[in-house]
């Protein structure tokens, strides 16, 4: 156990003794005439004042509170009481009773990793960050003044905040400082007791807490045009992803009846020839011998080259169309979702 923690206990002892002493001398006194004093001895008798009865109860548990609640935590004015950290020279203490939340890079000399957590980074900036830490501390206590700093280092973006704890009223300090890091700003947050061996990874959760609370404050935050028009929300892909999707999805469905056409269309001619001779009645006979059927037949049948390429042509516009009508209502539809996703993810109480 550190020397500075066998001071504070020695001092919180004496402290609690003189509280007991005070109010059992007063509640005791010496006898004066006769009886005692004549045998030289001393008498001592308790009075029958009730308040004076408890006193030995309450003074113990007043003087207690009294050193507990005593405004010098987190303002560097004794020694052991806490105060302002030095994060470059910070090195972890012999206890367990202290956490941190840093980037990588910072606190280069706090190496132990069971105490040590890796800090986010946020894409917003400074100010943004440091007024909803304020706000996010604010709502963790019912008494404002509980909720302030006891140290600001404005030079340093560092402030010493002081919690205690519900019923013993254990005071732990904290210190936090804002840094900018590569892809926006981060939070260096440290927790640690003034009192105790063990914290019982009471640090830990409170990091944790302040960290959820200052998550859900960012989450209230209007989004900026530029982060908005740049990149959607975490957990949407940008319209250009979905679009490609789209493209590649109704490429593998497009049906069977392209391929056909484009196989048609590097056959040769004369295969295309030889089909119609075939699918000709037996009866029926070509122009060339002088005879011919029906007409009707006849306009129906007798197609030429150029005939063939018109309708071929034709087939192949009218596919082409469709299928652009097709991308058209598939884009329109991205669209909209990429909509829907964005007012569901911004919207919230906008609270400045």
């Amino acid at each position: 156990m550190p020397v500075v923690s066998w001071l504070r206990a020695a001092g919180l002892a004496v402290v609690l003794l003189a509280a007991l002493a005070l109010p059992m001398s007063a509640a005791l006194k010496l006898c004066g005439k006769g009886g005692c004093k004549a045998r030289r001895k001393f008498c001592l008798k308790p009075r029958l004042n009730p308040a004076v009865a408890v006193a030995p109860v309450v003074a113990p548990v007043a003087g207690y509170y009294g050193v507990m609640l005593a405004p010098i935590y987190g303002k560097g004015l004794l020694p052991g009481t806490g105060g302002k950290l030095d994060f470059e020279a910070l090195k972890p203490r012999m206890s367990p009773n202290e956490y941190l939340v840093a980037p990588e890079e910072a606190v280069p000399n706090f190496v132990d990793e069971a105490k040590r957590g890796v800090a986010k980074v946020y894409p917003v900036s400074r100010t943004e960050l440091r007024e909803a830490f304020f706000r996010a501390v604010n709502k963790q206590y019912a008494i404002q003044l509980y909720a302030q700093p006891t140290l600001r280092d404005e030079a340093l973006d560092q402030y010493v905040f002081v919690h205690r704890t519900l019923y013993f009223r254990f005071p732990d300090v904290l210190n936090v400082r804002f840094v900018d890091c590569e892809g926006g700003v981060s939070v260096v947050l440290h927790s640690g007791s003034v009192y105790g061996y063990d914290d019982l990874g009471k640090n830990k959760a409170r990091v944790e807490t302040w960290l959820e609370a200052l998550d859900e404050e960012l989450s209230m935050l209007p989004k900026s045009a530029d982060t908005a028009g740049a990149s959607l929300v975490e957990g949407v892909e940008e319209p250009e992803a979905l679009v490609v999707e789209a493209e590649e999805e109704e490429a593998e469905e497009m049906p069977a009846e392209a391929e056909v056409v484009k196989e048609e269309e590097e056959a040769p001619e004369e295969d295309v020839e030889e089909e119609e001779e075939e699918q000709e009645p037996a009866g029926s006979s070509s122009p060339a011998s002088g005879t011919s059927s029906d007409p009707e037949e006849e306009k129906d049948t007798d197609t030429t080259p150029e005939a063939e390429e018109e309708k071929k042509e034709e087939t192949e516009s009218d596919e082409a169309e469709e299928m652009k009508m097709k991308m058209k209502m598939k884009m329109k539809t991205v669209k909209l979702e990429v909509e829907k996703l964005k007012k569901k993810k911004t919207a919230g109480p906008f609270r400045p």
